[in-house]
This record gives structure tokens, sequence and C-alpha cells, in this order.
């Protein structure tokens, strides 16, 4: 459950950052910004995994506190960031934009964004309530 713990920190945070550079307009003509946050995705994937290879304790830090603390901040950012107009469609956007998959449409992907972020999360604190057993 850990690996998933830092997959779902590390999307909040690719999706975050992909938003943030989508602020940007002379960089969102140039650049994917899709492929901008998928990078910061995988890079802060690796990095959390290079902290837990060295200090062995990543999964004391990534409890369902600290993981939902960052899905509230990841969605209030993108609130201040976007407005509550642009939030159903610009995530949707940059991950459509970043996979290279214009047939599917915004819904679809809002529904998958928003049935990992939910069952993601309901997983993560589910798993922290499950007793552990000793053997």
């Amino acid at each position: 459950m850990k690996y998933f713990k830092m997959l779902y920190i590390s999307f909040l945070w690719g999706v975050l950052f992909a938003v943030v550079c989508f602020q940007s307009e002379w960089l969102e003509m140039r650049v994917n910004i899709g492929l901008i946050g998928f990078v910061m995705m995988v890079v802060s994937f690796c990095t959390l995994m290079v902290i837990d290879k060295k200090k062995g304790n990543m999964n004391k830090l990534l409890n369902f506190k600290f993981v939902l603390w960052n899905l509230a901040l990841t969605i209030g950012g993108m609130v201040l960031l976007l407005g509550s107009e642009r939030i159903p469609v610009l995530p949707a956007a940059i991950i459509r934009e970043g996979l290279h998959i214009t047939r599917v449409s915004f819904t679809t992907i809002n529904i998958v964004i928003l049935s990992f972020l939910i069952l993601g999360a309901g997983a993560i604190v589910c798993s922290e309530n499950i007793p552990k057993k000793i053997y």
C-alpha cells in the first residue's frame, strides 16, 4: 500500500504542477503541459522511492492524514488558480493532451480522474484502519 500512496501523492503533485505550468501562456504554447505533469509525477514518485530506500520510514509519513491534506490542498490550489468554471474541463484537457487521446471525451476522463481520487483516498483510509496481522 506504501507504493500506491506514493503513486497517489505523485499524481496529485503532477496534476497541480501541470495546472501551475498551464497558467504561463508562453510555456503552454510551446510545451505539452500534459507531459510536464506526467514527468513531474514520475520524478516525485522516484524521489519518494529514494527517500524511502534511504530512510525507510515513508510508510509512517504517508499516513491517511497526509494524503487527505495533499488532496485537499491540491483541489484548493486548483480552485484558486483555475476558478470554479474551468475545474471540470482543464485537468481532463491536460491529461488528454499528455496522453494524446483526443477521441476520448472530457466527461470520460473526468469520471476516471474522480474515480481514482475517491476510490484511492477510500482505499488509503481503509488500509489504515485494518488491523495488521502478526505472523
